[in-house]
């Protein structure tokens, strides 16, 4: 089987193991080191995969624009990693909400383990939430949040410039997902979004959860499951692909095509 085949199987190991195969047997085939560069995002390894596009990019120059739009994705992946790692903060459209800045302080508590805090702080955070109305792939819908506590009204973007932004959800006017032309769109999906008071273009969207998992599986890795952690003293928190709850639906983010907010929500 071919690391794509093992790849739609669901077995990213071996997908990376036969690409690592390929790639040594083929070093100069740019097309088998790109597949084995996205393999390693999906695991979430980096600097693997930033270091085969610095190889692609000394061996094929007509390659450039794909690469470099790949290479910033994975700069702002690993800003998002290093937030729930270690707390370095995601860039804001102005200033981070009042529901955001606890939201923040939420984040704090939880890398200390002092979840009933960060339930807490959550808590308050809903408080401030707007109910939004909007429309969802042609269905009206109120009430718009990530089934991930931490994250509640907050959506998360990646930028072209590699930047990892929290949007409020009150500021989305619309979001477009747009077809998947490569496997790390099935990773960062892109879309073109709109944005009130705010740049309007083509973004991506994480498909699956950050928060630190030891046991998470090649099938959370890949966004084919969702699962949730959590207890009535602590936060509840995404695990696999991410989910938001639309109305009274919840929707995986794979399964949204559109999604518009009317305005006056925020």
């Amino acid at each position: 089987m071919s690391p794509i085949e093992h790849f739609e199987a669901g077995d990213l190991q071996q997908a990376i193991a036969t690409a690592l195969s390929e790639v040594k047997s083929h070093p100069t085939d740019v097309e088998k080191r790109m597949v084995l560069s996205q393999l390693f995002a999906f695991n979430g390894e980096l600097e693997r995969a930033d270091k085969q596009l610095d190889i692609i990019g000394t061996q094929s120059p007509d390659a450039a624009v794909s690469v470099a739009e790949f290479r910033q994705l994975i700069r702002a992946a690993q800003s998002r990693h290093d937030f729930y790692a270690s707390g370095a903060l995601p860039e804001f459209l102005g200033e981070p909400t009042e529901s955001q800045q606890l939201q923040l302080k939420a984040s704090i508590a939880l890398r200390e383990g002092k979840s009933a805090e960060a339930r807490d702080l959550l808590d308050q955070a809903a408080e401030y939430g707007t109910s939004l109305t909007g429309v969802c792939d042609g269905d009206e819908f109120a009430g718009f949040r990530d089934l991930d506590d931490l994250l509640g009204t907050t959506i998360e973007l990646l930028t072209s410039n590699g930047k990892y932004y929290w949007l409020p959800a009150e500021r989305l006017i619309s979001l477009n997902f747009m077809p998947i032309e490569m496997y790390h769109q099935l990773l960062w999906r892109r879309a073109e979004i709109e944005v009130q008071e705010g740049p309007t273009g083509v973004v991506h969207i994480p498909v699956t959860y950050a928060n630190p998992v030891e046991d998470l599986d090649d099938q959370g890795k890949l966004g084919r499951m969702t699962d949730w952690r959590g207890s009535e003293d602590s936060p509840v928190l995404g695990v696999g692909q991410k989910t938001w709850l639309i109305g009274d639906s919840d929707r995986p983010l794979m399964s949204i095509e559109s999604l518009s907010v009317n305005p006056g929500n925020a």
